[in-house]
């Protein structure tokens, strides 16, 4: 079991992969979306959704390296570490929503 800095360490990496799986997949989806053509909504259904797949696991990876300095930053500085994933993690939700409402 973990205990003390260790347990709390383990869940600011947690959150912080949550944080920048979410910031990396909107990021990847903003090119792929500024690069391509605006999309027929009525072909979502039909078409295949690999390219989202490959957005799905390069995110995840994303997040989890992410996880992984946090969890090492925050061993040493647990304090300084949440008080940067208080700020980040509202504004990439909020940014998350604006986009996918204004991107589809």
């Amino acid at each position: 079991m973990l205990r003390g800095v260790r347990r709390t360490a383990a869940a600011i990496a947690v959150a912080a992969a949550g944080v920048g799986a979410t910031a990396a997949y909107v990021v990847q989806r903003c090119v792929e979306r500024s690069r391509g053509a605006v999309i027929d909504p009525r072909l979502v259904i039909v078409e295949y959704h690999t390219a989202y797949y490959w957005r799905a696991a390069n995110a995840m990876w994303w997040g989890a390296l992410v996880g992984v300095v946090a969890y090492a930053v925050a061993l040493r500085r647990p304090e300084a570490t949440v008080r940067v994933l208080a700020v980040a993690a509202p504004l990439c939700a909020a940014f998350a929503v604006v986009l996918s409402w204004l991107l589809p």
